[in-house]
């Protein structure tokens, strides 16, 4: 009985260490924190966004150079495994309709160095640049 009990302890552990790879990237505050840059449609719009070691953090968002159609916001953000949630206010600043204001949330996801993720689709995702 003995050896039957300790044979089931051994495979239950086996399983147990299996069981809980992990597939997702653990990330902390000092993975991200920093200055991330992306472009949208080929580069014709650009995206600076920057998390703070503060949980607080920024994003720039300009659409063609040359209606400067901007989006600013200003967020707080957690980290989760490889899971970044931001909280936030954004101003949309667009020639044509006039400047609006109003509460926003975007999610992200860390991968091998580089962000994905947001209200736009990027080219490439994010690539940190300082």
């Amino acid at each position: 009985m003995k050896k039957f009990l300790l044979l089931f302890a051994m495979i239950f552990t086996a399983c147990v260490f299996v069981g809980c790879s992990d597939d997702e990237e653990d990330i902390s505050r000092n993975d991200i924190v920093g200055t991330w840059y992306a472009t949208v449609i080929g580069g014709k719009a650009t995206i600076s966004l920057t998390f703070e070691s503060d949980k607080t953090g920024s994003l720039h968002y300009c659409w063609d150079n040359v209606r400067y159609h901007t989006v600013d916001y200003a967020f707080t953000y957690s980290i989760s495994g490889n899971k970044i949630k931001t909280k936030g206010t954004k101003v949309d600043n667009d020639p044509e309709n006039g400047v609006s204001t109003y509460e926003s949330s975007m999610d992200f996801t860390y991968s091998d160095g580089k962000l994905k993720g947001g209200d736009w689709s990027t080219d490439n995702g994010y690539t940190k640049i300082k």
